[in-house]
């Protein structure tokens, strides 16, 4: 729940982000994935210490700090994708269909993947390959990105 709705945040806030007098000339796609890998990366090295430190708090702690680490990712997270959409609709409106099919396929796709990635080679596995993928994304939204 906390996911989604930190990520419906990040959606609703994008076209506030793409419009900020910091990333007006830039490219706003990389730079949201951009603090996602810095986080994803952040995450890696501090969750181990973190994790040890929550076994011995109540349940309601620990739901609390699942928010509040799940919250900055999930924001940025929710950024990049309405951003495309926003691309396409103005370069090529006739793949936006395509967009949205690929999205929900990659979406429940992703959630079998990472499980069994996640029992088969560990957590930090998934996390960086999902962190990789994210990074390709950023690197064809550079492609493609016009400043309005």
């Amino acid at each position: 729940c906390g996911f989604l709705v930190f990520s419906g945040l990040g959606s609703l806030f994008s076209t506030k982000f793409k419009n900020s007098y910091l990333l007006r000339q830039r490219n706003p796609i990389l730079f949201a994935i951009g603090i996602v890998s810095l986080i994803t990366c952040l995450y890696l090295q501090l969750l181990p210490f973190i994790f040890s430190q929550l076994t011995i708090n109540s349940d309601i702690i620990k739901i609390i700090f699942s928010i509040c680490l799940i919250g900055p990712l999930a924001f940025f997270m929710g950024i990049p994708f309405p951003l495309g959409i926003d691309l396409l609709r103005r370069r090529y409106p006739s793949f936006i269909i395509w967009a949205w099919g690929i999205n929900g396929y990659t979406s429940v796709i992703s959630a079998i993947l990472a499980t069994f990635l996640a029992i088969t080679f560990g957590f930090n596995t998934v996390i960086l390959l999902a962190t990789t993928i994210y990074l390709f994304g950023a690197w064809v939204s550079c492609y493609y990105w016009v400043s309005e």
